[in-house]
């Protein structure tokens, strides 16, 4: 049975269930410290997140569990919940945007433990203000080979006086994280190879 605790956060009634879930059974964590983990966050995380369309993957029985990707919001969202309807090849999805601390805490409570974010802002999505390089380790190499090649990247984005941070992927890669001016994605794809074979060629 579902356990429902009710709280006035900057003036909207956010509902959290199941507080005491374990999401991560490998150190006894709890579905109440994700929440508290993305409130102490939040002055850090909403700034890139903000006006972004926002992909949610659930983890409904923690990170061991199964999980599953959410594009459109969901039916029972509170008003509040903004969102934007973006068509695609067969339909409009309403995409959610977690915009103010509410909203990431709507997500945290959904046990969405990965931000998943386009690299455009509304209003216009056809230009990414963020370019990334998405680096995985082929074979049994590891990770030390992704690692390896991030710098490599790294130091190619000095060339173009462009700063770069690596994040990690979530799984066995890293991402070198690119600031950029919006510009539309084909001239971003188009830079991101060049970097690429120039790389490759060094």
């Amino acid at each position: 049975m579902k356990t429902k605790n009710v709280f006035e956060v900057d003036g909207r009634k956010v509902t959290l269930t199941n507080l005491d879930k374990v999401l991560f059974p490998a150190i006894n964590g709890t579905k109440a410290e994700l929440i508290e983990y993305y409130m102490k966050m939040a002055s850090y995380v909403l700034p890139y997140t903000r006006g972004r369309p926002f992909s949610m993957l659930h983890f409904p029985d923690g990170v061991d569990g199964k999980r599953f990707y959410q594009k459109q919001r969901p039916d029972e969202a509170p008003d509040w919940l903004k969102s934007a309807p973006i068509p695609s090849e067969h339909k409009t999805v309403e995409w959610c945007l977690v915009n103010d601390l509410p909203s990431l805490l709507y997500m945290a409570n959904r046990a969405c433990i990965e931000m998943h974010t386009w690299f455009s802002r509304l209003p216009d999505l056809d230009s990414p203000d963020i370019a990334v390089f998405d680096i995985d380790p082929s074979g049994n190499t590891g990770y030390a080979q992704a690692a390896e090649a991030a710098l490599l990247i790294r130091v190619a984005l000095r060339e173009y006086a462009l700063a770069s941070f690596p994040k990690l992927s979530g799984a066995t890669g890293v991402h070198v994280v690119v600031p950029i001016a919006p510009v539309p994605y084909a001239k971003v794809r188009a830079f991101l190879k060049s970097v690429c074979e120039a790389v490759v060629k060094a």
